[in-house]
């Protein structure tokens, strides 16, 4: 009886073991690290999520569990719950700003972030991950200065991207995309590896990655292998759908002109001035008369423009600029699309606009 009783303990015992132990909050799980002087690793991820649960297994598994519980004290935090006032202050405090899930993040016992990498149903993957939390060599936390130092590999440039992209850093996601672009070999651009930085780590049309692909559309042909495939435009219309509503970008007659070629030639709208008339609408300060002029006898006699697009760009203009000699070429252009159209509600509004 007695050696079956140990048998037994043994056995539940070795279970336990098998897989990850997670602590019950992020308070216990940095106590016991401290204590154990162990590291830290936090997995980020959904209960619902179709990757979250192909990696569950995986952790719960002998091989990963017996790894990890030697080398780390482990929490999860499951967005698919309220996450707690405690779990989300510590989120903000290192600016880890997931946008999906599954995550894998690492800390030493004193906080100190050591790296990041997404999920994967992969146990390989995953134990050479912890490999690479341990190592200064490999860290995600040691990214920017290896780079610093001339390491500016394709691999090292996009891990960083992600990293920055999880800082919420958009200035130097950017500067880092640049940076891909002037490491790539140009001879291979347009294959998946361009494609997927260009899907993953560029997020402004003022990248050479973007121009490339949108002058080059037909290396697409099906490049994405997952959700997209058959349907990689998107990217470029997504990218142009950033630039758009980026508030903070410098816009320039060359930069808006660029867009207007980009939103043409993805086929993102058949109207891009009616996108791009409040980028222009500087016209007082940067442009002459003239040069109002004929921006406006170019939309007001383009048959892709109906009379209400036309009349909407005429009206932001009025709008920003009231100046005498403004209204007189408002003026001009709102008389001549009232001769175009017979609609009351239309006619009203550029009877305003010639005030």
């Amino acid at each position: 009886m007695k050696k079956i009783i140990t048998l037994l303990f043994l056995s539940v015992s070795f279970c336990l073991f098998a897989q990850i132990n997670f602590e019950n909050s992020l308070a216990n799980t940095f106590k016991k690290a401290k204590q154990q002087n162990k590291a830290v690793f936090i997995e980020y991820y959904n209960e619902t999520c179709s990757v979250c649960k192909k990696v569950q297994p995986i952790l719960d598994s002998k091989n990963v569990g017996n790894l990890y519980n030697t080398l780390f004290i482990s929490y999860k935090i499951n967005t698919n719950q309220e996450i707690s006032e405690s779990d989300q202050d510590f989120l903000k405090k290192h600016k880890l700003f997931f946008k999906d899930v599954p995550n894998f993040i690492y800390f030493d016992a004193n906080e100190n972030f050591l790296h990041y990498t997404q999920g994967k149903a992969d146990a390989d993957y995953i134990n050479t991950a912890a490999g690479e939390a341990l190592n200064p060599a490999k860290q995600t936390r040691t990214l920017a200065s290896r780079i610093q130092k001339g390491d500016t590999s394709i691999k090292n440039l996009y891990e960083y991207s992600f990293l920055a992209q999880l800082n919420e850093d958009d200035e130097l996601v950017n500067k880092i995309a640049d940076a891909l672009y002037k490491e790539f070999n140009k001879e291979k651009l347009g294959n998946n590896a361009s494609f997927y930085i260009l899907k993953n780590a560029v997020f402004t049309t003022q990248n050479g990655f973007f121009d490339y692909f949108v002058r080059n559309q037909d290396k697409f042909s099906s490049i994405d292998s997952g959700q997209l495939k058959g349907k990689e435009i998107e990217v470029l219309k997504h990218i142009i759908s950033l630039d758009l509503s980026n508030e903070k970008l410098n816009w320039t007659n060359e930069s808006i002109e660029n867009m207007r070629q980009y939103i043409t030639a993805t086929q993102y709208s058949s109207i891009p001035e009616v996108l791009l008339i409040d980028k222009r609408l500087t016209f007082d300060s940067k442009n002459t008369l003239k040069q109002l002029n004929d921006y406006l006898d170019e939309v007001i006699n383009n048959a892709s423009y109906n009379i209400d697009d036309s009349a909407y760009i005429l009206a932001q203009i009025y709008e920003k600029d009231k100046s005498a000699n403004t209204k007189k070429v408002i003026k001009k252009f709102a008389l001549q699309l009232s001769e175009k159209t017979k609609n009351k509600e239309t006619l009203k509004k550029l009877h305003q606009l010639t005030k």
